[in-house]
């Protein structure tokens, strides 16, 4: 995913109905509930083919309406956590970066200690 669909997708989070989104399980409809006011988001009146009845009403459950109702608070935790990936990467790539330098370094002076060591079995002969 790049940086103009997560833009997209954040831009449509922010400008959806605050609030808490919420579906019933039984009325093929999804609420938004801000400051004590209810707002009606999605309501549909038509049976969807293998929905299975819950009452004697005809209520009905539909996953698809849980999952639009979990949307509104799912798809901005997970944008936050992506982002939170991203500077973990970021700053776990500069670690590594450091590490690679200092490993650099230790192999340049143990490549040294052999040399000296060598001149110096050299000197005993």
């Amino acid at each position: 995913m790049n940086r103009e669909q997560m833009e997209a997708i954040r831009a449509r989070a922010n400008s959806a109905t605050q609030g808490a989104w919420t579906y019933d399980g039984m009325h093929n409809e999804i609420h938004a509930y801000d400051a004590g006011e209810a707002f009606l988001i999605v309501s549909e009146l038509r049976e969807h083919p293998g929905e299975k009845l819950l009452d004697e009403f005809g209520h009905t459950y539909n996953s698809d309406f849980e999952f639009i109702a979990h949307a509104r608070h799912d798809i901005p935790t997970l944008l936050d956590a992506l982002d939170e990936m991203k500077i973990k990467r970021k700053s776990d790539l500069e670690n590594m970066s450091i590490l690679s330098e200092a490993l650099s370094k230790c192999e340049r002076i143990i490549e040294k200690c052999n040399l000296c060591r060598m001149s110096e079995e050299y000197q005993e002969d």
